[in-house]
């Protein structure tokens, strides 16, 4: 009687714990998702000590998500920044979406226009792109574009494509070379399970005394496009609060 007693116990106990299947889910491996972030702007000002800061204007930005068919977008009047000239209106948008061959998510700023230090650096539209993709096998890859109007930088003409980060010397008149010019300023690269993408149209990048007004260590950027895909486990439970990671995906 004892042992027909255990069974029936034992029995029961099954039964009121249900089908074994749900508590071996808990040891399936973890559904790896794709986390999204992507911010672009329009300029960007600011020196060493921040006595002087403008931006960033037009921000727009989509923050780790996993949703596709998500957008941002943002506008900002034409600005005058004194001792550093005057930049156009901007208007910036991200978007995270499906593609033909897995999923993408790509930024855009538009600048109309820009008089840069005294005329040292003057454009038309000023216009960047960054994309970042990953598809169904898991592979990532990204693109940078930078297309610039009516470039002049002292009073040469650039073309409106510059190569991938393309340097000129910053020479004043009379008074030398102060600084540095980066055109189409890009950046690829994979970081712990996150592909980060990069694009800056122009940046000014003030290295020695010279420019009335402007201190050594000014940084002027002009037309910024950044995209991140990150790839991460989203458990099949909630994962606990102390999880890590900047961009964590919970199911």
């Amino acid at each position: 009687m004892k042992r027909s007693h255990v069974a029936l116990m034992g029995t029961l106990a099954l039964t009121l714990a249900g089908p074994v299947s749900p508590a071996l889910a808990a040891t399936t491996p973890a559904q790896v998702t794709t986390g999204f972030s992507g911010t672009a702007y329009g300029s960007d000002i600011f020196n060493a000590d921040e006595t002087l800061t403008s931006g960033p204007t037009a921000s727009s930005s989509i923050s780790c998500t996993g949703a596709t068919g998500k957008t941002s977008s943002n506008t900002a009047a034409a600005l005058t920044v004194p001792a550093v000239g005057n930049v156009g209106a901007a208007t910036t948008s991200v978007k995270s979406r499906v593609t033909a061959t897995g999923k993408r998510i790509e930024s855009k700023s538009t600048i109309n226009g820009t008089n840069l230090l005294g005329g040292l650096i003057t454009a038309g539209a000023i216009m960047p792109e960054s994309s970042a993709d990953k598809n169904t096998a898991g592979a990532f890859a990204g693109t940078n574009k930078t297309t610039i109007a009516d470039l002049k930088v002292l009073g040469v003409a650039v073309g409106a494509n510059p190569g991938a980060n393309t340097v000129l010397d910053l020479t004043v008149p009379l008074v030398g070379s102060v600084g540095k010019i980066t055109l189409n300023g890009q950046e690829k690269r994979l970081v712990n399970g996150a592909y980060r993408i990069s694009t800056t149209a122009l940046r000014v990048e003030v290295l020695k005394s010279g420019l009335p007004g402007l201190r050594v260590g000014t940084t002027i950027r002009l037309g910024v496009a950044q995209r991140t895909l990150r790839l991460r486990s989203r458990a099949i439970f909630p994962a606990p609060v102390s999880a890590p990671g900047p961009c964590l995906l919970r199911g």
